[in-house]
């Protein structure tokens, strides 16, 4: 049997090549040709030419809000190439289809089908007759590749898909939502605003609501400060009472009030140890996009800046991929990683002798990852200067944030004792306190 393999971009076509020793070859007895898209190659067309031509001054009109809400029965759901390169793209494909027996889609895993969709979405516009199958490999390391096509499955009936119709139900719900967008561009004209468009859609709309939401309880949010006793030892450790708003009094209003319950306790009391307990902390999690780009916003960098930047270093193989929300690598992408690691900690400055925890823990590693979170690529600069002179400095903040990120993965626990203890005298007074051990 005569395979082609479709990858969703270059990136991952250059996986596969590894995994499987080239574009074409034989893999399981089969013939296969491995091809790549660069993403979605077509996208839904317009709202008025989804419908009938009676229907078409309805759709395409944006200021009138009695031709909401849209009846998605009247759309055809017509594709349409985005770009005269996407059609190109396409055509390649196409050529490369035509003495094949089955399409192999090796397109993302992501929950949400949108990988599903995309393949389909070049299946359909071929009018393939042939087999379809269907890989989801955990990882894109060699062995997650290999073990995904040894366990493809057939895919040919189109609509008994689950994933895919999950994908097609986003995929359209998505476009329907573009009547917020009308909706709202009607609002804020009658509001004596004249916006040009507004795009709005069914996430854009969620975060409208609570960004309004959240400023709301801002604007409303009144300071109510309050005074109550606590003690501090020698050592400068707080203890305190626990505060119970339903049944604790010991809280004022007032400095004044807290300062005549201060006569109530003693205040020659001894520290009494009621438990000490040794303790470990792991290493902290490893970053998605959101992450990495609210701790570069603190050095005054916007997410258009870090995502166009960073999508330049992932197409350079020095990062991973960046858009993705995991915060676990599978174990292949920890293996593929480990190797690397004495020279990215040379790199970013590292020692090299903090790198002794060589096993995965369980904290990190997840059976499957669309992507796996965001870390170094497999190609490491030779020197954050390198990385400089080709992505300037913001470039050289994404490698080495991602970069310690990961290394702090290979190094020992935190350990540190917890104390717990109280005064002799005002036995409600207490405090926890963590002294570092390693």
């Amino acid at each position: 049997m005569k395979l082609l393999i479709l990858c969703e971009k270059p990136d991952v076509k250059r996986k596969f090549e590894k995994a499987l020793g080239g574009t074409t070859g034989f893999f399981n007895g089969n013939y296969f040709q491995i091809v790549a898209s660069h993403g979605h190659l077509l996208t839904l067309d317009e709202p008025a030419n989804q419908v009938s031509a009676s229907l078409k001054p309805k759709y395409a009109d944006w200021s009138n809000i009695n031709y909401l809400p849209w009846n998605l029965n009247d759309f055809s759901w017509k594709n349409v190439f985005k770009t005269d390169n996407d059609r190109a793209t396409f055509n390649y494909i196409e050529q490369a289809s035509f003495d094949k027996d089955a399409i192999v889609i090796a397109t993302d895993n992501d929950p949400s089908g949108e990988g599903d969709v995309l393949g389909w979405e070049i299946v359909n516009a071929l009018d393939w007759k042939g087999k379809v199958y269907r890989i989801r490999f955990a990882d894109e390391t060699p062995k997650g590749i290999i073990k995904s096509l040894n366990n493809w499955e057939d895919a040919t009936e189109q609509f008994k898909q689950p994933i895919y119709l999950a994908g097609l139900a986003r995929q359209r719900f998505d476009y329907a939502s573009m009547q917020y967008s009308r909706m709202a561009l009607y609002f804020a004209r009658q509001a004596h605003h004249s916006p040009a468009t507004l795009r709005l859609g069914r996430l854009k709309s969620v975060i409208l609501n609570k960004i309004y939401l959240q400023t709301k309880a801002i604007n409303e949010y009144v300071k109510k400060p309050f005074y109550e006793v606590r003690f501090k030892d020698s050592n400068g450790n707080i203890f305190k009472r626990s505060f119970d708003e339903a049944t604790d009094m010991f809280r004022f209003n007032s400095r004044t009030g807290a300062e005549k319950d201060l006569i109530n306790y003693v205040q020659n009391n001894v520290v009494i140890i009621d438990e000490t307990k040794g303790k470990s902390k792991q290493p902290p999690a490893l970053l998605d996009l959101g992450r990495l780009s609210v701790l570069l916003a603190k050095k005054g960098y916007t997410p258009k800046q870090i995502l166009t930047t960073y999508q330049r270093m992932y197409e350079a193989g020095i990062v991973s991929y960046p858009r993705t929300a995991d915060t676990k690598i599978t174990q292949g992408n920890f293996d593929e990683l480990l190797p690397l690691a004495p020279k990215i900690a040379d790199v970013v400055g590292v020692s090299k002798s903090l790198l002794t925890h060589k096993l995965s823990r369980k904290k990190f590693i997840i059976t499957k990852a669309d992507h796996g979170a965001n870390r170094p690529g497999l190609n490491v600069p030779n020197s954050l200067t390198e990385i400089s002179a080709k992505y300037g400095a913001l470039g050289q903040l994404i490698y080495e944030t991602l970069a310690k990120s990961y290394l702090a993965m290979l190094c020992e626990d935190y350990e540190y004792d917890q104390i717990k203890a109280h005064l002799n005298l005002n036995p409600d007074f207490k405090s926890e306190i963590n002294v570092p051990k390693s």
